[in-house]
């Protein structure tokens, strides 16, 4: 099956009209799925216009499928209401879903997206959502909102060891702070930390003092 690319570039005559490769939306973001699919033999699942695999496929009258939003911004922007494959005139209201085709790709096995930081996982295309939910190499913001972000395996040592808006317990009062406020709290703060009086000199505790 040629690309949309390969259409685009083609000077058609007559009722055919001519296209033009600087349509805008070739550039946006692709609308397929981006994953690293495994035993992936054929490319009866590629979108002709972003060339990923088809995420929630469509198909002409004249038998060529596409992902919905491909199809549909193809036939809104390029001016021509013709199949990007092979020049048949298109009808926005005859493009229909193609339920089986999606059944089957929601059942090809992908690797997890975050394989290359790690992640062995293997799973079926619809069940990803779900697994990277809880996949340990997904980036995740510090739940104390301490600005980091992490590796959501990483995670617990953070929360325990790193976070500078863990909790902690004071050493000396048994007081609760955060660890970034720890020195502070026992230079200012602590009633059992011991202070010097500053008129008589004698060494006393911080709540006695006051």
């Amino acid at each position: 099956m040629a690309s949309v690319f390969d259409t685009l570039e083609q000077k058609n005559n007559g009722d055919s009209g001519s296209y033009s490769s600087n349509v805008n939306f070739l550039t946006e973001p692709e609308d397929g799925y981006d994953f690293e699919f495994v035993n992936l033999k054929d490319d009866k699942y590629d979108c002709p216009i972003c060339l990923l695999i088809l995420r929630d496929p469509v198909q002409t009258p004249c038998g060529h499928r596409f992902c919905h939003k491909c199809i549909h911004r193809w036939l809104s922007e390029s001016g021509e209401q013709r199949c990007p494959v092979d020049n048949t005139t298109v009808i926005r209201d005859q493009v229909f879903p193609d339920n089986f085709a999606k059944r089957e790709i929601l059942s090809l096995q992908v690797k997890c997206p975050k394989s290359k930081e790690g992640c062995k996982v293997i799973e079926v295309l619809k069940q990803l959502p779900k697994h990277l939910e809880a996949c340990g190499y997904v980036p995740i913001p510090c739940p104390n909102e301490c600005s980091d972000i992490l590796l959501r395996k990483d995670l617990p040592h953070h929360l325990s060891q790193i976070c500078t808006k863990r909790k902690i317990v004071c050493c000396k009062c048994g007081d609760q702070v955060t660890a970034e406020r720890e020195q502070e709290h026992l230079h200012k703060e602590c009633p059992m930390v011991t202070v010097v009086c500053q008129y008589c000199q004698l060494e006393l505790l911080r709540n006695q003092a006051s």
